[in-house]
């Protein structure tokens, strides 16, 4: 009898302790997690504030491409009138 019920503390030790490292890896993974939520929600506003500074961009390089064929325009019609006036 007295066997047995050293065989049921061993084995509730080692119960223990499997239960005790399940709940280190659980808080290692709980950790883990947080990295990732933190770092998800940076990217997300790297992302945001990136696609912000991309439109403003293209707008600007629209803007300059537009300027562009008005100067292009401008300098067509001076060698014209240049060309009129020779």
């Amino acid at each position: 009898m007295e066997e047995l019920l050293k065989q049921i503390i061993d084995k509730l030790n080692t119960l223990d302790d499997k239960i005790t490292n399940i709940e280190s890896g659980q808080t290692r993974i709980e950790k883990k997690l947080d990295v990732i939520y933190d770092h998800t929600a940076d990217l997300t506003e790297f992302r945001a504030s990136t696609n912000g500074y991309l439109s403003e961009i293209s707008k600007d390089v629209g803007f300059i491409k537009h300027k562009l064929h008005q100067n292009e325009e401008e300098i067509f019609d001076i060698k014209t009138y240049i060309k009129l006036a020779k």
